[in-house]
């Protein structure tokens, strides 16, 4: 027997070679373990993908599917925000755009000539609105002792009704009739008052925080002035440009959905009012004579996914000591909120032409608060002031709202007998 058949290179460099191996195979699997611990994609890709099941099978036991998603999103959140850069802008963009996209749709369904035709149900959303704001403002004030600056800035948030559940939930429910259309309009002006307002009470409180003059009221005024402004001409160029190009239904709805997006950047990037673009460009729209055949399914895979993330950002930034700390408070407001909602509606709503039930039921629908509210916040932060951080009981107003307001919506509408439900 040979030399070589006895003792071969492999004999040799077989051990060399499998301790090479097993060391590469280490450092690949700490790598990869590295890689999902630093990237959240895989893992936001996950949770939003979880989200989406547990909604559709909540769905088929006649629940909102926007209460599931915030429910993942809640579970998940401590995860979730371990996972987040400390700006986190990225994902507050997404958000930005994710709202900015519904409202432009909640724009574009609000009709201007309904409520000129209708004079009566202007007046009953400025006394829904500032009822609630007034019996908010009292009871942050005087009840729990709050600052002043810091009561008008929350008080003017509660007014919001948010248009991504009211919408959502519309579309799951392919619901129509009276109260389905006096809840999308009298939301879209709620949306459009909230702003207003918020934008004006947020320039005191952070001129008396910081001391920065750029945050003056009259600088505030501007503000939304160019921001509506913005919405008009971004909405006027989409028009030029959709005349001159021919597109399919599918393509003029992504057309549209993108031109939000964008204002929604610009807007953020120069510090402007995103919502108010965005709703401004939705009403313009609809008045210059835009088609948007698709709009009304949800801008296709692109707003579906846009929504289920919203409901999963906004709820993973709920901490769970700061939910069981502002319970009380938290609680308390949104009593008053509702009561100050359905008081004013289901007493007003006659005059609207609205029988006792269905103004009552209005009333109801117009429960849910939190995603406007928490994307309001979030916008704080370019401004020097972390709203989110310091409003400690909104966590809990948030918590219950995501709950209990999209179930109090769809509910509203079922008993209406204004719903004909998908699949």
């Amino acid at each position: 027997m040979s030399f070589a058949n006895e003792w071969g290179p492999s004999d040799l460099f077989g051990p060399v070679l499998c301790q090479v191996r097993r060391r590469e195979l280490v450092d690949w699997v700490a790598w990869n373990t590295d890689g999902i611990h630093q990237g959240p994609f895989l893992v936001w890709s996950l949770i939003i993908l979880l989200a989406w099941l547990v909604g559709e099978y909540l769905w088929l036991m006649r629940f909102p599917r926007v209460v599931s998603y915030a429910i993942v999103g809640l579970l998940a959140g401590g995860w979730l925000r371990s996972l987040s850069e400390p700006d986190g802008n990225d994902l507050v963009f997404l958000a930005d755009a994710s709202i900015g996209l519904l409202l432009s749709e909640l724009g574009f369904r609000f009709s201007p000539i309904w409520f000129l035709r209708n004079p009566k149900v202007a007046w009953i959303s400025f006394t829904e609105s500032m009822s609630t704001f007034g019996v908010t403002y009292l009871l942050c004030r005087y009840w729990f002792g709050m600052d002043s600056a810091m009561a008008s800035v929350l008080a003017s948030l509660c007014v919001a009704t948010s248009p991504v559940a009211i919408l959502r939930i519309t579309r799951e429910l392919q619901s129509s009739g009276p109260i389905t259309n006096i809840i999308v309009n009298l939301s879209a002006m709620n949306c459009i008052i909230c702003v207003v307002l918020y934008h004006i009470f947020t320039g005191f409180l952070v001129q008396f925080s910081t001391g920065t003059a750029v945050w003056a009221p009259g600088y505030i005024f501007l503000v939304i002035v160019v921001s509506l402004f913005s919405g008009v001409i971004a909405s006027i160029l989409l028009k030029w440009s959709l005349t001159r190009i021919r597109m399919s239904s599918e393509v003029r709805a992504f057309s549209v959905a993108m031109s939000s997006i964008v204002l929604t950047a610009l807007l953020s990037q120069f510090r402007m009012s995103p919502m108010a673009g965005a709703i401004a460009l939705g009403i313009t729209m609809r008045a210059i004579g835009v088609k948007m055949t698709g709009i009304h399914q949800d801008f296709g895979s692109l707003g579906r996914f846009l929504t289920v993330f919203l409901f999963v950002f906004i709820s993973s930034q709920l901490q769970w000591p700061s939910i069981v700390a502002g319970l009380p408070m938290g609680l308390a407001i949104l009593c008053v909120r509702f009561l100050a909602k359905f008081t004013a509606i289901g007493g007003l709503g006659g005059v609207a032409g609205l029988n006792r039930q269905q103004s009552l039921l209005a009333g109801l629908g117009m429960m849910p608060a939190s995603a406007f509210i928490a994307v309001m916040l979030e916008q704080t932060r370019v401004m020097g002031v972390d709203l989110f951080r310091e409003f400690h009981p909104i966590f809990s107003f948030v918590f219950l709202a995501e709950l209990l307001g999209p179930i109090a919506t769809s509910i509203a509408i079922r008993i209406g007998k204004e719903a004909n439900p998908e699949g």
